[in-house]
């Protein structure tokens, strides 16, 4: 398969699971917020509730019924200054946190919500394909793919989260 095929086939999949691509986009943000920038705890929860709504917003906005991503997402953000203003727990552990859940719900969320655009048939192009111990080919699943982008992204931010502390002091 070449680069261009599979960039289609990718850009295909992320047209049929908005729900995860702003997951991780979501989980990227937060993370560098809350384990990348120098700021206060409480500039922390604050920039990282608005992100959650914003998302939420997105979200509710690039699926249908929009009110099962809406409510949900926005229960997290309303939950993460609870977590902070009420219990006190750290930014790290908020992001960390909230950003798996976001995720976890997402994936449990799948088979309720769909596209906004009506784009949940799967299209022609092909996929890429892995060998089994029998030596036969199968398409790897556009969906594994798309929900190990928030969990990459957040095992390599708990990763580097030492380096990027010296970096940026």
């Amino acid at each position: 398969m070449s680069m261009s095929e599979y960039l289609t086939s990718l850009v295909a999949s992320i047209r049929r699971e908005p729900a995860l691509l702003l997951d991780a986009v979501e989980t990227a943000l937060v993370l560098l917020v809350a384990l990348g920038v120098a700021l206060t705890d409480d500039q922390t929860a604050a920039i990282t509730a608005v992100i959650m709504a914003a998302i939420a917003l997105l979200k509710g906005w690039a699926t249908r019924p929009f009110e099962v991503a809406l409510l949900v997402d926005g229960a997290r953000s309303v939950l993460v200054l609870v977590m902070t203003f009420g219990v006190g727990l750290s930014p790290e552990f908020i992001a960390v946190a909230t950003t798996f859940v976001g995720t976890f719900t997402t994936l449990v969320m799948r088979g309720q919500i769909s596209p906004a655009n009506g784009s949940t048939t799967p299209t022609s192009t092909p996929t890429s394909t892995v060998v089994t111990d029998a030596g036969h080919t199968r398409p790897v699943p556009a969906i594994l793919v798309a929900a190990a982008v928030p969990l990459v992204v957040l095992f390599a931010f708990l990763l580097l989260q030492p380096l990027l502390a010296v970096l940026l002091t």
